[in-house]
């Protein structure tokens, strides 16, 4: 009788066992399936074979073009950051901006950040003949400033990552805006850098003397975006007509 119990107890053990390693495999292929990365939600809003780049400042632009979707650092941060630098011994690129580092890494290795540095994805960025690029539509999801633009290209403005890394490279201060033509990605690229010095800024007197101490200029170009359509305007004036700049965009009637 005594045997008889335990040859019960061994098989209902057995038939429990059995059956939770049937399920296990399920379970585990369930929590493993892998989420979309930023990597591939911004390649599927901004996709692209060919890029053209177009930086501004406020003395011009300037239009580089790439067949690829990858795009030269140097040319997008070149003049925008206090310093671009290769570090041969650790094979990383940083990017440096008041005392803070955008990180490349090409080591093939994990790195450890140092507390003024962002280390970016391995995937985000190639070397290719000794020169860094970095991905057009990576830059362009987390820059993008045209929300309404960003949403119409399939764009989630509650991407909690996309949000995080917008945060994280705020130092860098640049905004994208995009157009798309065929295969080619067109991005427009801005950044100014402002006075750090507050006291600096409030001694320059009234508003309009400190817009004009941040934002020189006898010459300006106005880009204007709608529906992803994009209208480009130069003038010989850093004043701007305001039909240019609200026309479509508020209501009532157009001035002459």
């Amino acid at each position: 009788m005594k045997y008889q119990t335990s040859l019960k107890f061994f098989k209902l053990v057995f038939v429990v066992l059995m059956s939770l390693l049937l399920l296990l495999p399920f379970s585990t292929v369930h929590a493993s399936q892998p989420t979309d990365s930023l990597f591939q939600r911004a390649t599927k809003v901004y996709p692209a074979n060919k890029t053209a780049l177009v930086t501004t400042n406020p003395k011009g632009s300037i239009e580089v073009n790439y067949n690829s979707s990858f795009i030269s650092v140097k040319d997008i941060f070149g003049g925008r950051v206090d310093r671009i630098l290769w570090d041969g011994s650790s094979k990383t690129v940083k990017i440096i901006k008041n005392g803070q580092e955008a990180v490349l890494n090409f080591s093939g290795k994990t790195i450890k950040p140092a507390a003024n540095q962002i280390i970016l994805p391995t995937n985000w960025a190639r070397l290719e003949k000794g020169k860094a690029f970095i991905s057009a539509s990576v830059l362009c999801y987390i820059f993008e400033n045209n929300v309404e633009l960003f949403e119409i290209l399939g764009g989630d403005t509650n991407d909690k990552e996309r949000i995080e890394w917008l945060n994280k490279l705020a130092f860098l201060n640049i905004s994208t805006t995009v157009t798309q033509s065929d295969d080619t990605l067109q991005i427009y690229i801005s950044s100014f850098n402002l006075p750090p010095d507050v006291e600096k800024q409030k001694d320059l007197g009234s508003f309009g003397n400190r817009a004009l101490e941040v934002y020189p200029g006898s010459k300006s170009i106005l880009h204007a975006s709608k529906q992803g359509k994009r209208t480009v305007f130069t003038y010989e004036s850093s004043f701007i007509p305001v039909n240019d700049i609200f026309g479509g965009h508020v209501e009532g009637d157009q001035m002459g």
